[in-house]
């Protein structure tokens, strides 16, 4: 039988996902990594701004129609920065954002991640109900046996007060409770059954009360009433019997009050008589007046008739009655007879529901078991029937959970309609977002969102509703991707390299987000949804599990990811190598001709099947970023327990293997790629140069950007990072100097081209989050100046609220 933990996790069935992925570092050729391209080092001392952190800065006063992309990655960079935006900030503006951002509500139900689950699920469902099906029917079997170990309320033969009947009553039901709270049954039926009977033990407040007044009657018609109450009340079927009994009661009720006289009085005892059973007639009567007993025994039917009757009786029963009984009433007296007839008729009346209550009582047993088992059935039928209807099943379930924790306040699911935006900022902080509503669902922009969204549902102290909504949002994202339902990039006719760089960054950025084995704010969020909470009456192992699989997320992203990188070797790679001769071959062509290594690789525009005439230094340094975001994303995967990356795939290959054995693949590529920034797109004490002509190599006259020099300082820094080679880290060092020197801009407090007034904001942050992570590896004059250069800034940001 196929094990249960697959059901989750099968779903992604990419088994030889990183199969291709070595081929990230272009093969046949290959970059040399026994060559990297010499930095010398430092090469001089930073330039001096004269700023001691208080100077001041231009009034950030700003307004363009930006894309998406724009708006994402200025959330990234906010979120990323070391100081000037604080946690409580964060979550404002993540709030903000997902408040604003434009979308098409989507039911979870309706969306791929649902249809993907749901159809692997139902293997699952299957091998449960195979092994419930048996227990359910089992159920009604085993609560009768758990009933019949119980001892009985009260014993066959046994006489007790009515008190104390309806004492053991309910001690018993407690007593059944607590068994069946202990037994193994399916919990479901365990808590139908807790129910009923808690329904019957609400009733003991008032029950004992009803009794007490039922016990402290003194007369016939107060003691009648009182159990004509409590059957209403109590919705008790009186027993025909007793219905006879206690109808004879009122006729008898009435005569004992209209007892006036001896006469009357005389009548009533003869109705009494006339009630009671030989024994009874003994018991009553002759322990109140032995001559009455004696004289009433003596007379036949058509006597005790007659005392009723004066006209029928003859001269001596006339006698009798007149001289000997009636005297005989009026001595032991015609109130105290009224009222022992009353508390005698009391007695009877108590004596008759006591008889009734003691009867239904000893079949209580029987009784609980017929309730339990009608319940039993009810709660199972639904169980049994999803044999035959689980998608609808699921669904119906999923639906009620998405109301409860997630679509009450906003849709469970949204498609994100990335549109173009105004963005403004003004001095005063104030940041405002409007969406003109032209759509720019660009591969760019999708990625951006991407590398965003794990922020999001991150972000400490987020409306936890919110959180949920994205991140169910990427998690059928991805589901699409890997369905196949969006467009993959690498299928598209013509990809800039930007786009291409921008996809693998987020894909990565989700896969380093679902890491099973790095506690996150998802497993809060998702993860501890379990398969048993949508399917409470399955009391099995199997749905010891969320239904929101980190791991499984994790291969997912994967998947699409993998599809991507395997392109680079692919007849329409966009990923290029550059030998020391400055010779250019695609990644999938055989190698250079004369044997010499390929020190640098690059990524260009591909238009149909052809690279594009340039290269530009942002693609490479974001490409770069990428691919170092796909190496962390990997770093600890030998610790992932997902089926799908530790089980062999049809060729026998396990994925985890593969990933493990790419990083040293990955690696290499970072280093052509910080070479190829380090050495072709700039020279000694020269900016980052914007683009290059891809035939020659040379610079192109497109003018250089801060845009080209933040992200290169991130890429070079990023590649020290992962490579422990200090060149890379000096040479973010030395365009540092160069930045300072040559862009610095006095009248602005920061880096600007020539004509520019102030700085973008999108820049700005992307500049401060490159000096953040340069600053560690400058000296200590240069990180004391970065301090004071971003000081002004770090305030004006701490300023900024999204309205």
């Amino acid at each position: 039988m196929q094990k249960p933990t697959r059901f989750l996790c099968l779903f992604i069935f990419v088994a030889t996902v990183f199969s291709g992925v070595p081929a990230c570092a272009p093969k046949p050729q290959t970059i040399s990594h026994d060559v990297t391209i010499p930095v010398a080092g430092p090469r001089g001392g930073d330039v001096d701004l004269q700023i001691d952190g208080r100077q001041a800065i231009a009034p950030l006063s700003w307004s363009k129609e930006v894309s998406s992309e724009v708006v994402f990655r200025l959330t990234e960079n906010l979120f990323s920065i070391r100081e000037g935006f604080t946690d409580g900030q964060k979550t404002a503006w993540a709030q903000g954002l997902l408040n604003e951002i434009p979308s098409r509500p989507t039911k979870l139900t309706d969306s791929a991640y649902t249809s993907m689950f749901i159809s692997r699920a139902q293997v699952m469902a299957k091998s449960s109900l195979a092994k419930i099906v048996p227990q359910l029917e089992a159920t009604p079997g085993k609560v009768r046996q758990i009933l019949k170990s119980l001892p009985p309320p009260i014993r066959e033969g046994e006489r007790i007060a009515l008190d104390e009947a309806a004492r053991r009553l309910f001690a018993y039901l407690r007593s059944v409770d607590s068994a069946i709270g202990r037994s193994s049954l399916l919990k479901p039926v365990i808590a139908g059954i807790h129910r009923e009977v808690s329904k019957m033990l609400s009733l003991e407040p008032k029950a004992s009360g009803a009794i007490r007044a039922i016990m402290a009657a003194k007369t016939i018609n107060n003691a009648l009433n009182d159990v004509e109450l409590v059957a209403k009340e109590f919705g008790i079927k009186i027993p025909s019997s007793a219905i006879g009994k206690m109808k004879r009661g009122r006729q008898l009720a009435a005569s004992v009050e209209s007892i006036r006289d001896a006469r009357s009085a005389l009548m009533t005892l003869v109705d009494v008589w006339s009630y009671l059973s030989p024994n009874e007639r003994q018991k009553h009567f002759r322990e109140a007046s032995t001559d009455l007993y004696d004289y009433l025994k003596d007379q036949s039917p058509e006597d005790l008739a007659c005392l009723r009757t004066p006209d029928c009786m003859s001269i001596s029963q006339w006698i009798a009655r007149t001289l000997v009984i009636q005297p005989k009433i009026e001595e032991y007296g015609v109130e105290r007879i009224r009222s022992t007839l009353n508390l005698k008729g009391a007695d009877a009346v108590r004596d008759t529901v006591t008889e009734a209550v003691v009867a239904e009582i000893r079949l209580v047993p029987q009784t609980v078991g017929d309730r339990v088992e009608k319940g039993v059935r009810a709660e199972i039928a639904p169980i049994l029937a999803l044999k035959s209807h689980f998608p609808k099943a699921i669904r119906e379930r999923l639906d009620k959970w998405a109301a409860r924790q997630i679509e009450s306040q906003r849709p469970a699911v949204t498609n994100v309609q990335l549109e173009k935006a105004r963005l403004s900022v003004d001095p005063s902080g104030r940041v405002r977002l409007k969406w003109t509503g032209v759509t720019d669902e660009s591969f760019e922009t999708r990625g951006a969102f991407d590398a965003a969204a794990p922020l999001l549902w991150q972000t400490a102290g987020i409306d936890p509703v919110a959180a949920r909504g994205v991140a169910l949002t990427e998690i059928s994202e991805i589901a699409r991707r890997y369905q196949k339902q969006v467009q993959s990039p690498v299928d598209a006719p013509d990809l800039t390299a930007k786009a291409y760089a921008e996809q693998v960054r987020g894909l990565a950025s989700l896969a380093l987000s679902f890491r099973e084995w790095v506690p996150s704010a998802f497993d809060t969020l998702l993860g501890t949804v379990m398969a048993k909470d949508l399917f409470p009456e399955f009391n099995v192992s199997d749905l010891e599990q969320t239904i929101f699989p980190k791991g499984a997320f994790y291969a997912l992203s994967f998947h699409s990811l993998a599809g991507i990188l395997k392109s680079a070797t692919s007849e329409r790679t966009q990923v290029f190598m550059v030998d020391t001769d400055k010779r250019v071959i695609r990644a999938n062509q055989e190698e250079i001709p004369g044997g010499v290594p390929a020190v640098m690789a690059g990524i260009a525009d591909r238009i149909g099947n052809d690279l594009g005439t340039k290269v530009r230094a942002e693609d490479v340094a974001r490409y770069l970023l990428a691919m170092s975001e796909v190496y962390t994303a990997t770093d600890g995967v030998e610790r992932s327990t997902s089926e799908v990356l530790t089980k062999p795939g049809p060729d026998g290959t396990i994925a985890r293997d593969q990933i493990i054995k790419s990083r040293e693949k990955i690696k290499i590529l970072i280093l052509g790629l910080a070479n190829y920034l380090s050495h072709q797109f700039r020279s000694g004490g020269e900016l980052v140069r914007h683009e290059l002509e891809l035939a020659t190599q040379k610079p192109t006259p497109a003018p250089i950007t801060i845009m080209d020099q933040a992200l290169a300082i991130r890429a070079l820094v990023v590649a020290s990072d992962i490579l422990g080679n200090e060149l890379y880290y000096w040479e973010a060092a030395d365009l540092v100097s160069s930045i300072n020197r040559l862009m610095y801009r006095s009248d602005i407090g920061f880096y600007a081209l020539k004509g520019e007034k102030t700085v973008s904001p999108d820049v700005l942050l992307e500049m401060l989050r490159a000096l953040d992570a340069v600053q560690p590896h400058l000296s200590e004059f240069s990180r004391q100046q970065l301090t004071n250069l971003m000081a002004p800034w770090r305030r004006q940001i701490a300023t900024w609220r999204l309205d």
